[in-house]
């Protein structure tokens, strides 16, 4: 739980502010097609991390465990099968194999990325095969994942990634901008926001013709990509707080770059990403079920703590914001929530106990 230092009061005031913009409510699905999609993702995924090739060339990358693989796993089955609700079960499986990678990017850079990223450039216009390894697996999977894209949200898809690559190498440095320099922050989380790569995989081409509609994704975009960061960085300033390596989420950044406060940077933040949201809400009605899946799963996703926040947040007659927040968590729970046994079996551990998976793509 987040030390007595935590602004509770006006964190929780900010939540309700973008929950009540939104009008948050979830229903998407029925209880057993989200559990069907969610064993459907899920199970992809942990057949493709299960490959010896695929752990190979992510015990040469990363420190990420068999069971941090399984928690990222999880998390991104939930995110995507949350959040994009008009995508088939098969695409959703792709999708989530295709976040678990941005997922565990952070443990795959933590070491200094330079010795494997000297020639990324001249590799990749020369088609040459990278030196990372983690970026030999994303390279590998992109053709699965872009047969389902046309070429503008293929690039958008392949751009965000990049970027992301990126934002984590600067955050590897704590860098956090310097006082007076106030384009730093948005400039660094629209790096790791990988809000291109996830406008780019809402638009399919089996359900979008983006010749036709490159006006609609191309503005689209340029609203995902800030909702998403932002939406992001409001429910991660709680489970953050704490952590000394996570200290340069937006808020802490608008502290140090414009001498903030901190309620006064969260109120910053809250009135950017209910600004955003109202304009996705009033110009593309299409993103509502996203928009509203993306909020539900920082609910139910146990690494963001709303569980902590529930259980402080008020529950008298007279706390309206204490009260409204908990509606809001039950009804995300009531709608949406489903038990880890009713889809994520077998699990990604007990996989890597048993024989070589290969051949699952």
């Amino acid at each position: 739980m987040a030390d007595a230092s935590f602004p509770f009061n006006a964190y929780l005031t900010n939540v309700v502010q973008l929950l009540d913009a939104i009008q948050h409510k979830d229903t998407s699905y029925t209880h057993a097609e989200r559990a069907h999609r969610l064993r459907h993702a899920y199970s992809a995924g942990a057949q493709h991390f299960a490959q010896s090739r695929v752990q190979a060339a992510l015990a040469t990358s990363s420190t990420t465990s068999p069971q941090r693989l399984e928690a990222a796993l999880r998390t991104t089955a939930r995110m995507v099968v949350c959040a994009w609700v008009d995508i088939n079960p098969d695409l959703q499986a792709v999708l989530t194999i295709f976040w678990t990678y941005q997922t565990v990017l952070d443990d795959a850079t933590a070491a200094d990325p330079r010795s494997v990223m000297g020639t990324f450039v001249q590799d990749l216009v020369s088609g040459t095969e990278q030196k990372s390894p983690w970026w030999r697996l994303v390279n590998a999977y992109m053709p699965v994942l872009l047969e389902h894209y046309g070429p503008f949200c293929s690039l958008n898809i392949y751009r965000g990634v990049v970027d992301y690559f990126q934002g984590c190498w600067i955050e590897q440095h704590n860098i956090q901008g310097y006082p007076g320099s106030s384009e730093f922050p948005d400039f660094q989380r629209r790096l790791s926001g990988l809000g291109p790569s996830v406008s780019g995989t809402l638009f399919p081409k089996a359900s979008f013709d983006e010749q036709r509609l490159m006006a609609e994704i191309a503005v689209a975009t340029s609203t995902i990509d800030v909702y998403l960061a932002q939406v992001n960085d409001l429910f991660s300033f709680y489970k953050e707080f704490d952590i000394a390596h996570d200290q340069t989420g937006l808020v802490n950044n608008y502290c140090h770059v414009d001498g903030l406060g901190r309620e006064a940077a969260l109120g910053r933040l809250t009135r950017n990403v209910v600004r955003v949201a109202r304009q996705m809400l009033a110009v593309f009605g299409t993103l509502t079920g996203f928009m509203h899946g993306y909020v539900t799963w920082y609910f139910l996703d146990e690494r963001y703590r709303m569980s902590e926040v529930y259980q402080r947040a008020g529950n008298d007659d007279d706390d309206a914001v204490g009260l409204a927040f908990r509606r809001y968590y039950e009804a995300a729970w009531e709608d949406a929530h489903v038990y880890l046994a009713e889809w994520a079996e077998p699990s990604l551990t007990s996989l890597l106990m048993g024989p070589d998976s290969a051949g699952y793509t």
